[in-house]
């Protein structure tokens, strides 16, 4: 059996009664397995959580603790197009994924702008990554040095050269519709194909517009198209489809300078330029949440000090800072890093990464975001039909049952110990 993953990166359990009315969705309402809160893995961003699918383990054990690796100067000069450094390459990750398992079991593997897949070489890869800011021409370098061989030989001059990269629109459309040509022609076993535009409109403009329907409809005739390729090739009977979103995503009401803070209590010291020139800690966004990144982490006196300074924040801004955790019980929600602390905002709260400014605003330019707890919002649903697939409705689960399952489908015994569960 084929395994076909389709990541819609956003998709809310909010979504469903508007998705299932949908023609490609409606038809297989009745046939489909029905996960409708899938529990996420902390922070809820899209790296940690995609490594998790290919993983089946939690950020503390995979190595992806944040989308972006922290950074004390975010919008240097010589920063990618999303702002900073991010978890773009596959050998940032700790643990055996999806990639290792299809190569023991001879079964080819295709992926489609999933994360931390850069620099993977085995199977048809084309991973989400980004260039340079300010920077031309970097198609063959940038797809070169981080596809796999196969899949720049096979798609480079006649697809990715052409790519524009303004504002990323090319990456986020066309590399789905790549999908679908590989799923015809070059028929893997498995094929993964993450999807960024509903993430995309909703970060824009929130959780309530009606731009977000056409998200939807969007993902809806994907949906038709991959499966209308998979039948072309003959394989549609022999393949089991999984749909899912990774995340969900809350409207922002106000913004939280914690670096503001830090700078106010004499953790930070600025330039005339207000640019960190020395630091004790810094916080690093991870939207709704943020990592305390210390200078000197090993030093017990300046880890009691910063301590002291979020509990005083938390105390005096109640209505924005819900929780302080230390490493260790980051550790006991699965998350550990290069950080000392997690805070985790108050709901629509945003940690804003400025130095200097005003502490609390409402200037935002995104109108939702994540990277929150998994105690809040809605979460993301999967969707799994194919001939392996009995029709159910499964209340809730968690993110890191998916990789079983993933397994399970494939007739894969895993080989190292997996905490979730399939659900099938």
């Amino acid at each position: 059996m084929k395994l076909v993953v389709l990541s819609f990166d956003s998709l809310q359990n909010i979504d469903l009664n508007t998705l299932f009315k949908l023609p490609n969705f409606a038809k297989l309402r009745s046939k489909v397995l029905l996960v409708e809160n899938l529990k996420e893995v902390y922070p809820t961003l899209t790296y940690p959580i995609h490594t998790s699918i290919i993983t089946g383990k939690y950020p503390c054990e995979h190595g992806i603790s944040h989308n972006q690796k922290s950074d004390l100067y975010p919008r240097g000069n010589d920063f990618n197009i999303m702002g900073e450094q991010w978890f773009w390459h596959a050998n940032n990750i700790t643990c055996k994924t999806l990639f290792d398992y299809a190569q023991e079991n001879n079964l080819s593997i295709a992926s489609l702008c999933w994360p931390v897949t850069a620099g993977e070489k085995r199977g048809i890869n084309i991973p989400e990554i980004w260039p340079l800011k300010g920077v031309d021409n970097q198609n063959y370098e940038l797809y070169k040095s981080n596809c796999s061989e196969i899949a720049f030989e096979k798609y480079f001059e006649d697809e990715l050269k052409f790519f524009a990269w303004k504002d990323n629109a090319d990456m986020v459309m066309y590399l789905p519709e790549l999908g679908v040509k590989i799923l015809r022609d070059d028929q893997p076993d498995i094929l993964l194909v993450h999807f960024i535009w509903l993430d995309h409109l909703r970060h824009v403009f929130g959780n309530s517009h009606h731009v977000i329907e056409e998200g939807l409809r969007y993902l809806d005739v994907m949906l038709g198209r991959y499966i209308d390729a998979s039948k072309l090739s003959g394989n549609f009977e022999d393949t089991n489809f999984i749909i899912l979103g990774d995340h969900g995503q809350i409207d922002i009401n106000n913004c939280f300078n914690l670096n503001v803070a830090f700078f106010q209590k004499g953790l930070i010291r600025l330039t005339d330029k207000n640019l960190p020139e020395r630091y004790v800690a810094y916080a690093f966004s991870a939207g709704f949440s943020a990592q305390i990144i210390l200078k000197n982490p090993d030093d017990q006196k300046s880890v009691d000090r910063v301590y002291k300074v979020l509990l005083e924040l938390q105390a005096e801004y109640p209505q924005y800072i819900e929780k302080v955790f230390t490493k260790e019980e980051a550790l006991a929600e699965g998350l550990s890093g290069h950080f000392s602390f997690v805070v985790e905002a108050a709901e629509g709260t945003l940690f804003d990464m400025n130095y200097s400014g005003e502490l609390i605003t409402t200037d935002s330019k995104l109108k939702a975001t994540h990277g929150h707890h998994t105690n809040k919002g809605s979460k993301p649903p999967l969707i799994a039909f194919g001939k392996s697939i009995e029709p159910n409705v499964i209340k809730n689960a968690n993110m890191i049952d998916v990789f079983p399952t993933i397994l399970k489908l494939l007739d894969i015994k895993p080989t190292e110990k997996l905490e979730g569960t399939s659900l099938i």
